[in-house]
Formats: structure tokens, sequence, C-alpha cells
């Protein structure tokens, strides 16, 4: 159950380490048991745009997605740059874009997703990222529970109230790996949530939330 394992979903919340009495490597995997419980029917939706702003949307989102994936720092600097408000998750607002840099230019991208919130797909959009990909382990795809009914709304309630989404907004989803391991031989799923507004120029990107949720 999430609530029992995390606690509330609040941006002040903290994470207990001293409960979990299984190795770090499986921080990621039980986090994704969490928000992944969705229904088989569920693996089968997708987000499909549906006008001219959705799809210049998804085109945002996924060209973010595309700097990540080259390490491109200077088109990820063009794009949040500005008004874009950064942080880690349960972490304050980030002075400069090098901790963001720092955080995602070393990992893989898995896959990226634009929505119109609420985002219906999000949790199985992440689940389908994970079980295609050959950066992530059998092991670890194995570990997922991918039947319960609950996971579509848990896997929105995290992404509303951290980027304080509500109906209408655009936002969306960039899932990263890790695949250089830590001194704890640690390999790390990660995730970077986006909200961006329309304007003159097209989209603007105005609050990004990243990194790895149990860190």
């Amino acid at each position: 159950m999430w609530q029992p394992v995390f606690g509330p979903i609040t941006p002040d919340a903290g994470f207990r380490r001293d409960i979990w009495p299984i190795p770090k490597v499986m921080r990621a995997i039980s986090f994704l048991t969490g928000i992944l419980l969705l229904t088989a029917s569920a693996l089968g939706q997708t987000t499909q745009p549906a006008g001219d702003a959705e799809l210049q949307w998804e085109r945002t989102v996924s060209s973010l997605g595309a700097a990540i994936a080259a390490h491109d720092q200077q088109s990820m600097a063009a794009m949040v740059g500005g008004d874009c408000r950064l942080s880690r998750f349960f972490a304050g607002p980030d002075q400069d874009t090098s901790p963001f840099f720092e955080a995602v230019l070393p990992s893989t991208v898995l896959g990226d997703h634009a929505y119109t919130f609420p985002a219906n797909a999000v949790a199985s959009d992440i689940a389908r990222d994970v079980n295609s990909s050959s950066e992530v382990s059998d092991f670890a795809k194995k570990s997922l529970n991918l039947t319960d009914k609950s996971g579509r709304s848990i896997a929105m309630q995290w992404m509303a109230q951290s980027l304080g989404a509500v109906d209408g907004e655009f936002v969306g989803i960039i899932v990263t790996w890790d695949s250089h391991s830590n001194l704890d031989d640690e390999h790390r799923l990660g995730f970077v949530l986006v909200k961006g507004r329309e304007d003159s120029q097209g989209f603007t990107l105005t609050r990004i939330v990243y990194g790895d949720p149990l860190q």
C-alpha cells in the first residue's frame, strides 16, 4: 500500500530510510511497484493529442527528452531558462540549472510523454517504457506489479502534487535510467516531470521536478 510505506504525499514530506530492510538497489523497484499498479487494459492505452496545442506540447516534451538523451546541455539550457522553476523531488528550488544538468545528463532516456492533465495514461506509459527497455534488467521488470486497479490514480496524484498540476494544464514526464552504478552498485530509475504554458512563441516550461523520488 502507498500510504503505510511512504506516508502522505506532500512537498515537504521525507522518506524514512530506516523502514527499508531491503538493499538499496530495490528502492527504485519498490517505488515503481507503488506507482505502477494498473489493470492489464490500461497497458493498451496511450495519450492521443487532440489538437494543434497538444501536438506542439508533445513536441516540446520530446525536444527536452531528446536533449537529455543526446547529453546536449546547450539545448537543455535554452529550454529551461527564464522563469522555469526547477527542483528535485521533496526539495527546495534550485538556485540555478547546474543541479538539474548534473542529475540528468548522465542518464539514458527510456521514454517521454506529454499530457493535458489529468494524465490518465502516465502509469501505463512508465510501465511500457521500463518493460520495453534493454537497459533495465529482467529482474527489475519482473519485480513490478501490474495487476492492481489503483495504480492509475496513484500515479496521477503523484504527478499532480509534484507539479502542482490542475485539470487542463500541460504536463509531461521523461523516464530515465542511470546505467552507471554508484559506489553502492545501485542503478537508479529517474523521472523528469514537467509543466508548461502556451504563449505566442509556442510553449514555455514553467516547472520541472526531477530525480529519484526515493534518493
